[in-house]
């Protein structure tokens, strides 16, 4: 007979208390069995309670042993244990760190594929689909992932489908005219590389507001070091291009004329 799921708010832990019923053990065996504390049973138990993956992941992997579930129900039970019910693409991957490691992508990324709702930028979002589909992921995981990849900079077709993104996108015209204009070597270097912000973070290790004073404001050594270096790999440039695209990054941008 097919376990029937509770739902409501007062029943979090409904899921998890079924499977212990059906398996008929007591708290101290199922610790021992699944190979974790006594404690961290108790808490699995406790109706708002929440464990973290590395327990989480082990309790799952014993009840779904013991009562044969599918893929999806140990995936379902580990999200519940988890405190994120229905959260099946948290419950795969992990941490946020963990996602990013595996997966390939920066940190920010990787925290927006593990929100329901996140947006995941273009270039993140098709190499994290891209390495999904190579671990042989469940569909239903890729296809969130899919769903929330934003289309590239640019571009127009299904325009609507992410008015927060196209509104961000916009915004960046006049910005884009505004480097060129102020830091032109800067631009040049950026729209050759075909590096966006994201991939720039990434590659230099370098925070959002940090990129953001060194592209439109005044960009400390340090920084400009930093990314003339990153441009330079990627581009071939001379030590003498390096050292002109870092002196326009610590100078003050110029005035429109």
């Amino acid at each position: 007979m097919p376990i029937r799921k509770p739902h409501g708010e007062k029943k979090e832990r409904s899921l998890f208390k079924s499977y212990v019923l059906l398996i008929s053990e007591d708290t101290a065996t199922l610790a021992r069995e699944a190979g974790v504390s006594r404690s961290r049973i108790y808490a699995a138990l406790e109706p708002r309670g929440s464990l973290g993956h590395h327990n989480a992941r082990k309790i799952a992997a014993y009840v779904a042993r013991r009562l044969k579930l599918s893929e999806r129900e140990e995936l379902e039970l580990r999200a519940e244990l988890l405190g994120t019910p229905e959260n099946l693409v948290r419950a795969y991957l992990g941490t946020r760190m963990q996602t990013a490691d595996l997966l390939g992508i920066d940190p920010d990324n990787a925290g927006r594929i593990l929100e329901p709702g996140g947006r995941i930028y273009h270039g993140a979002g098709t190499r994290a689909i891209e390495k999904l589909e190579e671990m042989g992921t469940p569909e239903y995981v890729t296809e969130s992932v899919r769903e929330r990849t934003l289309p590239p900079a640019g571009h127009r077709a299904g325009r609507g489908r992410f008015p927060e993104a196209e509104a961000r996108q916009s915004r960046r015209g006049p910005r884009k005219a505004t480097l060129e204009e102020t830091k032109p070597r800067l631009a040049a270097a950026l729209e050759k590389s075909g590096m966006g912000l994201a991939e720039l973070r990434q590659r230099t290790g370098l925070g959002r507001e940090t990129i953001r004073h060194a592209l439109y404001g005044r960009g400390g050594g340090k920084t400009a070091e930093v990314i003339a270096l990153a441009l330079g790999e990627e581009l071939g440039l001379s030590e003498e291009e390096m050292a002109l695209v870092a002196w326009e990054i610590v100078r003050p941008p110029k005035e429109r004329s």
